[in-house]
């Protein structure tokens, strides 16, 4: 397992979530009075690492970094971890929680290292614009994609084949993992960018990333897609989500919708 590093600032603002964007963090934690940012060792460097914090004395903003080992997060996230309902679409939980038979999908996670358990608001909203698809028989490309969990939705609801990539080996292994714990057999997972997976296009393209992962990729995204298919997205902060909207907009999607929870945004688009 790779090391990581965290940076903890001190502050509650949404703008620091914001400034932080722009750096290559892989995820974010808020809490009452700092946000911690988690950053894998391969990402970081000295020049990295000196621009971070020439950008975040400009705003005056008070931080420390500090080194996390390779651990199995699988046994942090037991002992406070509780299932998710999604508005009785579907319940994210893991194999020591029992099912429940009131949702439409009772889908297992077990996160290890990987992001994407249901409790983050964008992967929440992501959970719940999937709700409004139909994805029998299509074809489905994950982005991102964490621990697998919008993957074996996607599997769980009919997709005829779901692909999906992440760049940590951790969500690529925790994918197969889920994928095989879910009994979902139509799950293709690889590790690598989005040009590792072999080109074609999708009905349906998730991509829970980032902005600057959403920018930089925009026109590859447009590229893999059918005429007429769905894109949602998320990742991304209340405040950087038109500019990423008119982005994809400039790709030839239409939005279709937007959801927003605790600061930040989910898109449903559709391309033309």
């Amino acid at each position: 397992m790779e090391k990581y590093f965290s940076l903890t600032v001190k502050g509650s603002e949404e703008r620091i979530i914001g400034i932080l964007s722009q750096f290559p963090f892989e995820s974010f934690e808020e809490k009452d009075d700092e946000i911690l940012a988690y950053i894998s060792e391969s990402e970081m460097t000295d020049f990295l690492k000196k621009d971070v914090e020439a950008t975040l004395l400009e705003f005056s903003l008070q931080f420390s970094w500090d080194s996390i080992e390779p651990q199995n997060w699988n046994q942090l996230w037991e002992s406070s971890f509780h299932p998710v309902n999604v508005e009785g679409f579907c319940q994210v939980r893991a194999l020591f929680h029992p099912p429940d038979s009131s949702v439409k999908f009772d889908i297992i996670v077990q996160p290890k290292m990987a992001f994407g358990t249901g409790h983050h608001a964008t992967t929440h909203m992501m959970l719940q614009w999937m709700s409004t698809c139909e994805l029998n028989d299509l074809e489905v490309f994950d982005f991102g994609c964490g621990t697998g969990i919008l993957a074996v939705l996607a599997g769980a609801m009919g997709a005829q084949k779901v692909d999906a990539v992440d760049i940590e080996r951790e969500s690529y292994l925790n994918t197969i993992e889920n994928a095989e714990v879910n009994q979902i057999s139509c799950i293709h997972a690889w590790c690598g960018e989005i040009d590792d997976v072999p080109f074609q296009p999708y009905h349906i393209v998730l991509a829970n990333i980032n902005r600057n992962v959403l920018l930089k990729h925009a026109s590859e995204i447009r590229n893999r897609m059918l005429p007429g298919g769905i894109l949602i997205w998320s990742g991304v902060l209340e405040d950087d989500a038109p500019q990423v909207a008119a982005a994809f907009a400039s790709q030839g999607f239409v939005q279709e919708g937007i959801l927003l929870r605790n600061g930040w945004a989910a898109v449903k688009m559709k391309l033309q």
